[in-house]
């Protein structure tokens, strides 16, 4: 699914609940931001934590549409941009996200296996 941040919507909206933006590193800078997309059945589900990579200067939306079949919960992280920022720091802006949120996530119906895709 390719969209702004923005502009956030879901392949079937009736499967998930509304979409939470959490923000990670200490911060409320949106580009620090995971957005959580959770399936609304009561059965527990894999967490998905995906990360698009591309030029690291964009910064557009763009995570497989399989991934919002009900099956998964799915977080995609927004992380700092250059220029604004020089590596390694978009790196440790995933990094960080993906470690404050598995710590934060014991109360959002994940088991306890996370898979990380990175496009």
């Amino acid at each position: 699914m390719k969209s702004p941040w923005n502009d956030f919507r879901l392949k079937d909206e009736n499967l998930f609940h509304p979409f939470r933006k959490v923000f990670y590193a200490g911060t409320e800078n949106e580009k620090q931001t995971l957005y959580l997309s959770v399936p609304k059945s009561n059965t527990v589900k894999p967490l998905v934590i995906f990360f698009h990579g591309g030029g690291m200067t964009g910064g557009g939306r763009e995570c497989p549409a399989d991934l919002f079949n009900g099956e998964y919960i799915v977080a995609e992280p927004r992380y700092r941009l250059s220029p604004e920022v020089h590596a390694p720091a978009h790196m440790e802006d995933a990094a960080t996200g993906r470690s404050d949120f598995k710590v934060n996530f014991v109360s959002e119906g994940s088991s306890s296996g996370m898979l990380d895709f990175v496009k």
